[in-house]
Parts: structure tokens; C-alpha cells; sequence
């Protein structure tokens, strides 16, 4: 086009400039050339792998006359940077015994263990650990969290497994219809493998193996590099913390008892306050708050005693009808969120269901532009005079959370690391059914 037109070649060229810098991204244009003049038809974000976004977000923060910044880049990236596949086996690991659908990528090797606790107290010894289970449900996330990978023998990409995997960037197979799990096997037909013998599996084609295999890093240098700006983003908050929500000694406490359990880190994300801050608050709650494992905070029988109690007050203040109605009442928002983090965690290609790799920004967008608006109907209704004051902790908790996923950090949107949209609306919707004095399995059925 130079030579059969330098004037046009000049103009596009210019054109493409100021919309990728518009865009502050790699971008796709279609253009055509209709009697010697340029027409621009359409332009949008450049679909890509993760690892090139990565590359690409990567190159650009460090290109001084490019208009994105190095915080911009770790917060586009934060939905790819942890699912990388950063090892790989230094041989090959031969023919898998089992195989399920692959649910969040990785290849990783491990010790069986068939229950959370088992997890927990494996990775506290520094084994690592494949938690294996028929399906996950949230009592099993403190498990996934320590476990290396996750195997389920039933649930799709969709199903909690699959979610909080991908949540915490943990290999896992999902839907491995041959697996048994038993109080301390898996079977496969006439194989069983005890707990405590080693497996492994590949996240990424959903492979399951038998025994462990030396691993290879597999991490391009550009991860590393975003990887070191996330941890010095992490530092520059945690001395200059943004507006968190303030939690007083019983509210901390009642969260602990919705959430079951959770980190000392989670605490400060929520309240934008240092890891010291948390530490001297937890210490001065010690009869309510068990912190003899720093990683998993959770209440004593005294703290648990408070929160039940304060609870009842709160149901026999508003009342049990009234809150059961509250409860059906959020029921048309809550299948809402489901469907729209289920699009976000995954997406249809050639009918069939695949994780979503997050390359494709407009797709993204279009998500994220839903959430907004059930978010907008949500905000209204608990911003009712009729509702019970409790709930207004949620509200804040939401609106800070949507307020970063606008702003681009879109971990804020399901991350099980943070205090999340996806994180505020479970404890929401825990809270709600405890406070109709039901429990999710009779809302199950």
C-alpha cells in the first residue's frame, strides 16, 4: 500500500495509532479503499492467548510513549496471569489412567486426600495434596485452597469445582464420571489408589495420572515481570490504603460466622487496612476469634455463641415471615449473578462449553456491562427503607466492589482472594437464608 499509495498507507497508519492508543490496546480494524479514499468500517479489541495478552500488556507499560500504565497492565492481565500453566513434566507422563473435562489449566502433582481437612492438615506439613472429591460445595473451600489441584468425579465447568478453581489459578479436572470416591480410595472400575499415593493431573486437556512427575518451570519473563509490579502495587496500597468499609468488633464477627472462616489478608482487602491493623484487632476479639492458624481465621464457641445470638435478635426483630419473603425476594437477582459469572468463568465455542480465557475483550465487556446492571437493580432494592439495617454492610461491600471491576481490576468480579462482588453476594445470600431460619439445602429443595 506504501508504494501504491503513500498518502493513504499514511493516513491508515496514523489512524491505527490513535485508535490503539485509544484503546490502549492491541487492536482489529477493518478498513477498505473506495476511489482512492480511506474508509475505517469497524474496529475492536484484538482477540489473543493469554500468554500474548500478557506479552502484549507487558510491552506496553514499559513503552514510555504509550498511554498504559504498568498498574493498568497488572489489573488487565490479573484474569490470565495466575492460570499460566507454570510448570510442566520434565518427561513424558505417559497415558492417563482416567480422564474429565478440563476445568482450570495447569499440571500439577500431589498426594491423594479425599476431604478438606485432610488437605488443610497435609498442606500445613508442606506435602502437597490432590483433593479429590465426588463434587465440591462451599465447606470444601478451605481445602481447595490448600489443596495443589483439584479431581471431582461429578460437574461441569460451571460447577463450584471448576469456579473456585479457577478463582484461586489451581489445576483441576472436573466431571471424571469413572471416579469412586470412598472414605479413604478412588476407584476406577477394578483400580484403586489409596490416599496418600501419589496422582497427577493436567488442568489444561483434563488428564488424570497415576504417581508424581519432576515438574519444569514453564513461565515466560514477562509474567515474572508483572507478577514483581502486582506485588509492588500490593505494597504502595497497604501504605496508602484506599476508603475500606469499616467493620465494628460484632460485624467482624458476624462475618466470620457467614463466611465460616477467612484470612487475616481478606480482613485488611476489606477494610483497606494494614496486616498490623488486622492483627491487633484480632487480638483484642481473642475470646471471639480463633487465630491459632493464621491462614484461616474463625470463631471460637464464645464468638460463635455472640454472632447466633445476634443473629436471632435480628430475625425476631424484622420477623420470620417478613424475612422469608426477603429471601424470594432476592432469588430473581440471585439466579441473575449465577448465569452472568457462569458467562464470565466460561463461554460457548462451536456449542460447546470452554473456559474462558479471557482474551476476547469485548465478550468480556458485554459480561461485565450485565453484571452492572444487576448490580444497579440490586443496589435499589437493598437501599429499601423496609429492609433490615444489617444488610447495609452488603451494600457498601457491593458498590466498592463493582467500583473496581469498572475500574478495570476485574479480579473484584469472582476472585476468592479478594473482597469480591462474587465473595459479598455468597456471604449476602448466606445471610438472608440464616436469617429466614433456613439453610441452603432445604433452599436446594
Amino acid at each position: 500500500l506504501a508504494e501504491r499509495d503513500p498518502q493513504i498507507a499514511a493516513e491508515l497508519s496514523r489512524i491505527v495509532d490513535k485508535l490503539e492508543r485509544h484503546s490502549r490496546d492491541l487492536v482489529e480494524i477493518e478498513f477498505t479503499i473506495e476511489s482512492g479514499v480511506l474508509w475505517i468500517l469497524q474496529f475492536r479489541i484484538g482477540k489473543r492467548s493469554p500468554i500474548a495478552a500478557i506479552k502484549i500488556a507487558h510491552d506496553m507499560a514499559l513503552d514510555e510513549n504509550f498511554p498504559l500504565t504498568r498498574e493498568e497492565a497488572v489489573a488487565r492481565t490479573a484474569n490470565q496471569i495466575d492460570k499460566i500453566c507454570t510448570s510442566r513434566p520434565a518427561c513424558n507422563p505417559g497415558r492417563p489412567f482416567a480422564k474429565g473435562l478440563p476445568a482450570s489449566p495447569g499440571f500439577v502433582s500431589g498426594a491423594l486426600v479425599v476431604n478438606s481437612q485432610a488437605a488443610v492438615e497435609a498442606h500445613d506439613r508442606g506435602r502437597a495434596v490432590i483433593l479429590a472429591r465426588p463434587e465440591t460445595s462451599p465447606s470444601d473451600v478451605e481445602g481447595i485452597s490448600a489443596a495443589a489441584g483439584i479431581l471431582t468425579a461429578r460437574g461441569g465447568l460451571a460447577s463450584h469445582a471448576a469456579v473456585v478453581a479457577r478463582g484461586w489459578g489451581k489445576p483441576a479436572v472436573v466431571g471424571c464420571e469413572a471416579m469412586i470416591v470412598a472414605n479413604d480410595a478412588i476407584r476406577f472400575g477394578d483400580r484403586i489408589v489409596r490416599a496418600g499415593e501419589n496422582i497427577s493431573i493436567d488442568g489444561a486437556t483434563g488428564d488424570v495420572f497415576y504417581g508424581a512427575f519432576d515438574l519444569v518451570e514453564d513461565r515466560p519473563p514477562e509474567v515474572w515481570a508483572i507478577l514483581e509490579w502486582r506485588d509492588a502495587a500490593a505494597q504502595q496500597k497497604e501504605s496508602s490504603p484506599d476508603q475500606g468499609v469499616p467493620l465494628s468488633d460484632d460485624a467482624l464477627v458476624d462475618l466470620l460466622y457467614v463466611k465460616t472462616y477467612c484470612s487475616a489478608e481478606y480482613l485488611a482487602d476489606i477494610m483497606s487496612i494494614s496486616k498490623a491493623s488486622v492483627g491487633e484487632t484480632i487480638a483484642r476479639l481473642s475470646a471471639a476469634i480463633d487465630a491459632a492458624n493464621p491462614r484461616f481465621l474463625r470463631l471460637t464457641a464464645t464468638g460463635t455463641a455472640q454472632a447466633a445470638e445476634r443473629l436471632t435478635q435480628h430475625r425476631a426483630a424484622f420477623g420470620t415471615d417478613k424475612a422469608l419473603s426477603l429471601l424470594h425476594a432476592f432469588e430473581p437477582y440471585n439466579l441473575a449473578l449465577k448465569k452472568q459469572v457462569t458467562d464470565w468463568q466460561t463461554k460457548i465455542v462451536g456449542g460447546t462449553q470452554i473456559p474462558n480465557d479471557h482474551t476476547d475483550s469485548q465478550y468480556d465487556l458485554n459480561v461485565i456491562a450485565q453484571v452492572r446492571e444487576t448490580h444497579r437493580k440490586t443496589a435499589a432494592w437493598l437501599s429499601s427503607s423496609d429492609l433490615p439495617g444489617s444488610l447495609s454492610i452488603y451494600r457498601l461491600r457491593l458498590d466498592r466492589a463493582m467500583t473496581r471491576v469498572i475500574g478495570g481490576d476485574h479480579a473484584y468480579l469472582v476472585s476468592p482472594r479478594v473482597d469480591s462482588y462474587h465473595n459479598v453476594w455468597f456471604e449476602l445470600h448466606e445471610y438472608l437464608i440464616r436469617l429466614a431460619g433456613r439453610t441452603r439445602e432445604l433452599e436446594r429443595a
